[in-house]
């Protein structure tokens, strides 16, 4: 399996989106189906418009294509859905959206992800299979994508790679979820020492975090 952690605001998944696009993938949402057949996007702007509905979703190309994404049914609220099931059939690169949100008259940004998984489920011959290498390829060229644009931090053992549009948000006292302790520690320790100097410092960003 390999992934790269991330911080992104909606802004910011636009460059993964666009990336994507420019190398022929289709963008196929995570959301409830009334009928077995998903959704498939061709553009930035219809990527927006199910963004409200879903944080995941699935990039599908004809480069590394080898079989049907598998839809199940369930019941839900007295009606039949279907659902894409992972790791059946495609196989897919997975992007899990992050996303800038307030709560409690503070902003926080959620991680997401870009990833592949290691095995994939035929669903012509049911067998476990390994991606094949014009998926990792593709992979690859959006990690490139994102490493462009993007800053490498690590707030804790994990590197994530911070959006040019979150980074701005950060320096905002925008607070990353899951590290949210930390950099409130740093906040009140910035402004003990400021108190100490007689003077107020805006609290700009955990420096730190920000790696080679």
């Amino acid at each position: 399996m390999a992934e790269l952690g991330l911080y992104f605001t909606e802004e910011d998944e636009l460059i993964i989106v666009a990336a994507a696009l420019e190398m022929d993938c289709k963008i196929i949402p995570d959301v409830n189906y009334s009928l077995a057949q998903y959704d498939s996007l061709g553009s930035a702007e219809e990527y927006k418009r199910y963004r409200s509905r879903a944080r995941l979703f699935f990039f599908l190309s004809e480069e590394f294509f080898r079989c049907p994404l598998e839809m199940r049914k369930m019941d839900k609220e007295g009606k039949t859905v279907y659902y894409i099931s992972q790791r059946s059939g495609g196989p897919t690169i997975y992007f899990l959206g992050a996303g800038l949100f307030d709560q409690a008259d503070e902003k926080f940004i959620r991680p997401g992800a870009i990833g592949y998984h290691s095995t994939f489920e035929n669903t012509f011959t049911g067998r476990m299979e390994k991606p094949p290498v014009q998926l990792v390829n593709t992979y690859k060229s959006l990690v490139k994508a994102v490493q462009k644009s993007a800053t490498r931090i690590k707030p804790g053992k994990r590197v994530f790679w911070l959006g040019p549009d979150a980074r701005k948000a950060v320096e905002n006292v925008a607070k990353l979820v899951g590290f949210e302790k930390i950099q409130r520690a740093g906040a009140s320790e910035k402004t003990s020492a400021s108190e100490e100097l007689g003077r107020s410092e805006a609290i700009s960003e955990p420096s730190s975090w920000f790696v080679d």
